[in-house]
Order: C-alpha cells, then sequence, then structure tokens
C-alpha cells in the first residue's frame, strides 16, 4: 500500500518524467510518417474485399490468440515458418513487443540505446524512453535524406 501524502511522480523511473502525451498533427498531408498511417486505397477492389471480410467478423469475440491461421498464411507468402511471424494489434503493440524482448538489465548507467531517424514514428522513441533505453535521433535533411551534419 501506499503511503499517504507520497506523490506517485517519487515511485516512478526519472525517464518517464521526459515522455509527453503524444498529439498528431492533423494537417492535411499525402504522407503521414508521424502516425505511422498507410496511403488511402487505390484499388477498389481491395477495399471492397476488406469490407465483405469485415462482415463475417463475429465482433463480439475476440479472435485466435495465437493468430495461428494469419501467422500461417504470412509465413507461407514470405517464405517462413508460422513460429517465426510476429504478429500484433498495430504497430504500437509490435514496437512494444521487440522493445521489451530486447531490453538487458544493464543499468541505469549503461542503457541500452536505439537508433532512429526524425521525422518518424513516435512511439519508436517513446516505447524505448518507457523502457529506460537511450534514444538517439538522426535528422532528415529537406530531402528525406540523412542530415550530413549528424554523423
Amino acid at each position: 500500500m501506499f503511503a499517504p501524502n507520497v506523490p506517485y511522480s517519487t515511485l516512478l523511473r526519472p525517464e518517464l518524467s521526459e515522455l509527453k502525451s503524444y498529439v498528431p498533427d492533423l494537417g492535411d498531408y499525402s504522407i503521414r510518417l508521424d502516425p505511422n498511417e498507410a496511403p488511402p486505397f487505390r484499388n477498389n477492389e481491395i477495399a471492397a474485399r476488406l469490407a465483405e471480410a469485415a462482415a463475417n467478423i463475429e465482433w463480439e469475440r475476440y479472435p485466435d490468440p495465437t493468430a495461428l491461421q494469419l501467422r500461417e498464411a504470412l509465413a507461407a507468402r514470405c517464405g517462413a515458418l508460422a513460429d517465426e511471424v510476429l504478429v500484433g494489434v498495430g504497430s504500437d503493440e509490435l514496437i512494444s513487443l521487440l522493445v521489451t524482448a530486447l531490453s538487458t538489465s544493464e543499468g541505469p548507467h549503461n542503457p541500452p540505446t536505439v537508433l532512429t531517424i526524425s521525422p518518424t514514428f513516435v512511439m519508436y522513441k517513446m516505447s524505448a524512453r518507457a523502457r529506460g533505453f537511450r534514444v538517439l535521433e538522426v535528422p532528415l535533411d529537406e530531402s528525406w535524406d540523412l542530415a550530413e551534419k549528424s554523423f
């Protein structure tokens, strides 16, 4: 039980104080890397097939927690084994799972490091920082190339 009058913030890891709520830029952009969105469907057949598949989903039931059928289909397409395929509920979950799996107990003075570009999807940085990783960001220039000054 928590002691009364003790601020909860004193119980948290210090690197969590660096994290701020993500507020997406809702501007009208054709490509939006920050929220990791996909471009709109350009093929009406694909959109129709997805709508048809969604119409047959039992929304009141949880799907197979092992996602076996999906993993088998992806594995067959990629020439892998189903056990080598990781699926999740969106990229946030997959990033979180991978960063957690790669976490080490090297201690606060020698944390693991994640190298990422900027701008990019915010969850690479947030998931890493939430687990105590150090994050190094390499900026992109106006041409979306690695900025020379960052090397």
